[in-house]
């Protein structure tokens, strides 16, 4: 007979109370998880949604950043910014998404399920301890070590705050163990077992979240604030790069006036040697010519072969000095071409700087007509005195032109005795001048080598006093721009840090490979020089609000 409805018969109710029994221990014993229901379990949950919430913000932050057209450095800073950005991302999404997976898991054994976490946890842990120090260090040479400072501190805080949760969690998974095993002969996790879990435990792992979470949002505006700075640093630097350009490009044309007037001092002063010594030869060889009225005398021709002895003599030591004399003087000039060409090297390179800071951009910039115009008018001072050079070289020449010129008419005054044909005494007369001319012209190789010599040391010595005055002069324009940047350093936090890495005024601690070209400077020993700073003096990005790049060179 059938049963009426809604009865059980016989063994049918007993069989499905052990079926139900059996099944809610076995799934009850596998409700290792985190409840929501446990008190402090909502929390839990919601401050890990919190950390995926920040990191998204933050993944939506540095993906904005395009760091095309930034200068190589500022490229290489703003790509590893975003590698770290991304992989901070990347292993916090990966910890918070497993948080809230283990608060609801009801099927992992407890031990596996707490052992999951903490490989997580430990994950981003190495990252932040260690091998985020690589990118770090890059960091440190592509913008200093003031902003990755403040980045590096960011991280050790989250990493600080992801050690705070691998500690709560390892609290929280040990008191579930424990309950697991006092219950684990029984058929039922009774609530009250659940509820044996301390609220403290599971608050205090809210908070490390809660934490977490925080930490997180100030690294993201670390981040954040980096990327702008760099990017507002680049439209900087673009800016002054322009400025730069057209600074050089100043100097550099007015340089190469002064030079096409150096060479043309040169070949004026070359072409007044030249025609000097052949005046000498054509003067002194028309005296001698003349003399050859003696022709018929075998005695008085005899002493006019003399005389074209001795014209021939000066006529091939003027020749065989002629070229080496012409090489000293192009020297002389080049010297100071040359010297030119170096300061212009030298002052270019002082324009190459990279200032920080947008609020002193301005001055910085505004410091560059100033100083160009500095170098310029020293370039053009020492341009409008290189005729001085020139006027006392020229004196000179003029000098031994005089004296080959008298010599020359003393020679030729021997011919007013053309009647020694005639008379004895004009005969003598005749004789005795040509004797005293002979010994003249001798004397004259001598006296017209050591005024050519004296024509050049002139030129070295004016020379050396026009490198002295241009170096002098350019030097007090560099320690002027100097001392300007210098005061507005002052100003600036963390721009300029490291004074060991400086140079001297002027060579850039470089010294030129030819000798004339060496700074007159370093002949006195107790010369000081103002330090201008080198490339890469850098402490840049010292805070969010404020941008730079490293200082190639101060002026």
């Amino acid at each position: 007979m059938a049963a009426p409805p809604g009865c059980f018969v016989g063994w049918q109710p007993l069989l499905l109370l052990a079926v139900l029994v059996v099944l809610q221990g076995q799934q009850l014993r596998a409700d290792f998880g985190l409840p929501t229901a446990v008190m402090g379990g909502n929390l839990v949950v919601r401050d890990a949604n919190g950390i995926n919430g920040v990191l998204n913000a933050m993944d939506r932050a540095f993906r904005r950043f395009n760091p095309t057209g930034q200068t190589d450095r500022l490229m290489q800073a703003s790509a590893v910014i975003s590698q770290i950005a991304l992989n901070v991302t990347e292993l916090g999404r990966s910890v918070a998404g497993s948080v809230i997976k283990a608060a609801s898991d009801r099927s992992t054994p407890v031990d596996e399920l707490f052992a999951k976490l903490q490989e997580k946890y430990g994950r981003m842990s190495r990252y932040l301890d260690s091998e985020v120090q690589n990118a770090i260090e890059t960091l440190n040479k592509s913008i200093g070590s003031a902003q990755s400072l403040s980045l590096k501190n960011a991280l050790n805080s989250v990493a600080a705050a992801v050690r705070q949760i691998t500690n709560s969690t390892a609290d929280v998974g040990s008191v579930i163990a424990r309950i697991h095993e006092t219950t684990s002969g029984n058929t039922i996790f009774k609530a009250v077992d659940k509820a044996s879990i301390p609220a403290d435990l599971t608050t205090s792992l809210s908070r490390a979240l809660s934490n977490t979470k925080d930490q997180l949002t100030g690294l993201s505006r670390t981040i954040e604030g980096m990327l702008k700075n760099i990017g507002t640093t680049n439209a900087f630097l673009a800016r002054f790069d322009q400025t730069r350009q057209a600074t050089e490009k100043n100097i550099v044309g007015n340089q190469q006036g002064v030079k096409a007037f150096i060479d043309g001092e040169k070949d004026t002063t070359v072409k007044r040697y030249t025609n000097t010594r052949n005046a000498i030869i054509a003067d002194i060889s028309n005296a001698v010519g003349k003399l050859n009225v003696f022709g018929t005398n075998q005695t008085l021709l005899a002493l006019y072969d003399k005389h074209s002895e001795e014209y021939t003599k000066i006529y091939y030591y003027l020749f065989n000095r002629n070229e080496s004399d012409i090489q000293n003087i192009s020297s002389a000039f080049d010297a100071i071409g040359h010297n030119m060409e170096k300061i212009v090297v030298d002052s270019t390179r002082s324009v190459n700087s990279e200032i920080c800071y947008n609020k002193y951009s301005g001055q910085v910039i505004n410091t560059f007509p100033g100083y160009q115009n500095g170098v310029v008018n020293c370039m053009t001072r020492e341009k409008n005195r290189l005729g001085r050079i020139t006027d006392v070289m020229d004196r000179m020449l003029q000098l031994i032109l005089s004296t080959s010129q008298d010599l020359a008419n003393n020679v030729a005054s021997c011919t007013v005795w053309n009647g020694f044909d005639k008379s004895e005494t004009v005969y003598r007369q005749a004789e005795a001048c040509l004797h005293t001319n002979i010994n003249e012209m001798a004397k004259f190789g001598s006296i017209i080598g050591r005024e050519l010599d004296l024509v050049q040391t002139l030129g070295d010595v004016e020379v050396a006093a026009s490198r002295y005055r241009l170096y002098d002069c350019v030097a007090a324009r560099n320690n002027e721009a100097l001392a300007t940047i210098y005061v507005l350093n002052k100003d600036i936090d963390g721009c300029v840090s490291e004074p060991g890495l400086q140079r001297d005024v002027l060579g850039g601690g470089e010294k030129g490979g030819d000798e004339d070209t060496e700074d007159p400077y370093e002949a006195g020993a107790s010369t000081t020089e103002e330090p201008v700073y080198d490339e890469y003096l850098m402490e840049v990005f010292s805070n969010s609000s404020s941008f730079g790049d490293d200082v190639d060179k101060i002026m």
